[in-house]
């Protein structure tokens, strides 16, 4: 038995194998509070999971990817979800990074790390937290952080959602209606049951509503990190 606390909330993993504990160590939870959420993987799962990959991969990862699955649908009692993004925090202001697979958003959040330095902080890299407290987005850290495993156990509001886009100039520019639905939508986990994907949905859109709303188009320079850095600041 595992006990996190992530986003601010108790979660309860009764896991079989010692890779969850040892990949979320910086996020082990030794108090007595009661659990807010519990999860167990079943063999049924695991099962599902190793059919549908094409790569032999251990049972603990796969054990520790179905459990956020898990985690994630959970999630939305607590007006929560996970989207798919790389999260900094630059002047207590909190930007999302966002794109298709492979688009290079990392690279693009190292760009800016790489020229800003400490005053940069990477909340995650690759799966974090979205919760609203009255109706503020704050975005967490978690150990579900893509391979790099770029995370820190902290929090920052959620003012600027920036989606990436590779292109042969920098530039940033408000993001359309389209754009959010054809991309912005496809990066937030979305569960199967009706009900859930409408919360999920609802969630989304006080997100959408409340921050920043910016395409980057940039090359794969350190320039783009400034030039969306003066974009964003008005510079």
């Amino acid at each position: 038995m595992t006990k996190l606390l992530l986003a601010d909330l108790v979660i309860e993993i009764d896991n079989q194998y010692s890779y969850i504990p040892n990949k979320c160590a910086d996020y082990i939870y030794n108090g007595d509070k009661p659990a807010d959420i519990s999860v167990k993987v079943t063999e049924e799962e695991l099962q599902k999971e190793r059919d549908s990959s094409e790569t032999e991969f251990p049972d603990g990862y796969l054990e520790y990817i179905c459990a956020y699955r898990q985690i994630a649908t959970k999630l939305l009692d607590f007006d929560a979800f996970v989207m798919h993004g790389a999260v900094i925090q630059v002047d207590n202001k909190g930007i999302i990074f966002t794109a298709l697979s492979g688009t290079g958003k990392t690279t693009h959040m190292l760009y800016w790390r790489k020229m800003l330095g400490d005053k940069l902080t990477i909340i995650n890299g690759d799966k974090p937290i979205i919760r609203f407290f009255d109706g503020v987005p704050y975005a967490y850290g978690t150990p579900w952080a893509g391979k790099e495993n770029f995370n820190t156990n902290s929090r920052t509001e959620l003012n600027e959602i920036c989606l990436i886009e590779r292109a042969e100039i920098n530039k940033v520019m408000p993001l359309t209606g389209i754009q959010i639905v054809n991309v912005f939508v496809k990066q937030i986990y979305q569960p199967s049951a009706p009900d859930a994907i409408s919360k999920t949905y609802d969630l989304a859109d006080k997100l959408l509503r409340y921050c920043n709303l910016r395409k980057i188009c940039c090359t794969k320079d350190i320039s783009a990190a400034e030039t969306a850095y003066n974009a964003i600041w008005g510079k």
